[in-house]
């Protein structure tokens, strides 16, 4: 079995881990991996994601936590032996985590990357104005200081804190929640997240030439003037290794209610 690892920082073992990796006759192979170990908190998910955007059809990844578990992070250092008995006898679960695609055209270059959270479109100087389309049919015009277009996965990260739903992984979408959006006598926006299907391209014109900071996961670009954003839910999905009777919804639980019967 091939795999790559990344890291959070250096205070895990890793030399310990590499060996027993070898001793299951693991091979190292960072640029065509089967598995890709990612030891640190949902962040460095999403980091190593990006990384192997281009491959993650072929790539399963196993996210590893020294602290709490969290969403894509569903065991712990101590537990590596436990992982590898778990892919020997195939006592696992897949989780198929759907991605964000998007394109951006600027002077006729086309831009075109994925997302496993979401990406975010933020005003950096003035109140944004941005024709939202929705399969070539202009929806509305929105006033705001930004927008987020996020996954099923992403639902419970940042567009949770806009007042975005959190959707089941199970359903492939894309959510778009308003940020500080301007409702008033003149200018008026849906005012409320909206969910999007499948087949349903959401495309994006700024109205006005201003800098935009185009966030991706944890990363990010400034996006200059005469730019069109166009997103959609991609035929990609992530492959994230869980424990069997793991939920996605038991993760929604253990992080914002707790236990029920307390």
């Amino acid at each position: 079995m091939r795999y790559s690892y990344r890291l959070k920082d250096d205070n895990i073992n890793i030399e310990k881990i590499l060996k027993i990796l070898e001793s299951k006759n693991y091979i190292y192979d960072n640029e065509n991996p089967e598995l890709v170990f990612v030891f640190g908190g949902d962040g460095t998910v999403l980091g190593a994601v990006q990384d192997y955007i281009d491959k993650v059809d072929d790539i399963i990844f196993i996210g590893i936590n020294h602290g709490n578990l969290g969403f894509y992070t569903d065991f712990i250092q101590d537990d590596i032996k436990n992982i590898l008995n778990l892919i020997e006898n195939n006592e696992y679960d897949i989780s198929n985590l759907p991605l964000v695609e998007y394109h951006i055209t600027n002077n006729q270059n086309i831009y075109k990357g994925y997302a496993l959270n979401e990406i975010s479109l933020i005003s950096l100087d003035r109140t944004m104005i941005m024709e939202i389309y929705i399969n070539d049919f202009l929806f509305e015009k929105f006033r705001g200081t930004g927008i987020a277009v996020s996954t099923p996965s992403g639902s419970t990260a940042y567009n949770k804190s806009l007042g975005g739903a959190v959707v089941d992984i199970n359903i492939p979408s894309i959510q778009l929640t308003e940020i500080a959006s301007i409702n008033n006598k003149v200018y008026t926006t849906l005012g409320s997240p909206i969910i999007l299907g499948k087949n349903i391209n959401l495309k994006m014109i700024p109205v006005k030439n201003n800098d935009l900071v185009f966030n991706v996961d944890n990363r990010h670009l400034i996006l200059k003037e005469n730019v069109i954003i166009e997103t959609k839910v991609s035929d990609k999905c992530v492959k994230l290794l869980t424990q069997k009777n793991r939920s996605f919804f038991k993760r929604v639980q253990k992080a914002f209610i707790g236990d029920v019967n307390d």
